[in-house]
């Protein structure tokens, strides 16, 4: 079962998130946090296969999140999502540390799309790196 905590300071946006992830067989949405601090502590507390964290957090900047768990948990598979999906975001995104980038509004493809990339990731640390570029595969065609 793939376990996902959704960060997102829309009680809204996380209800409509969570009925598209678990449309997905073998995806359970774990946790929910609004802000950065809920998401910490729920962290502090539980691990979680991926976190999805909107880039605009309210007052927050969900870049700086990112960064941060990534610091403490280079392993975390991150999915940022934002309306705003420019390429400079994209690339802002990756060097954050994250792993996906999803291009709001989501739809059930692109999280298909993101589970995906999430197994293809696990798998990949158990087989050697290809001579592929992740950022290739990172960046939204």
């Amino acid at each position: 079962m793939i376990r996902i905590l959704l960060v997102d300071d829309y009680p809204e946006t996380l209800e409509a998130l969570t009925q598209l992830y678990e449309l997905h067989e073998n995806v359970k949405v774990g946790g929910y946090a609004l802000n950065g601090t809920e998401l910490m502590k729920i962290l502090a507390q539980e691990t979680f296969d991926i976190i999805s964290i909107d880039i605009q957090l309210g007052k927050e900047n969900g870049l700086k999140l990112c960064e941060s768990i990534h610091r403490n948990d280079p392993d975390a598979f991150i999915l940022m999502c934002s309306l705003e999906a420019s390429e400079a975001t994209q690339k802002d995104a990756a060097r954050a540390g994250a792993s996906y980038f999803l291009a709001k509004p989501i739809t059930s493809t692109s999280v298909r799309d993101a589970i995906k990339a999430y197994t293809d990731a696990k798998m990949r640390r158990t087989i050697p790196e290809s001579s592929d570029h992740w950022i290739d595969n990172f960046l939204i065609k």
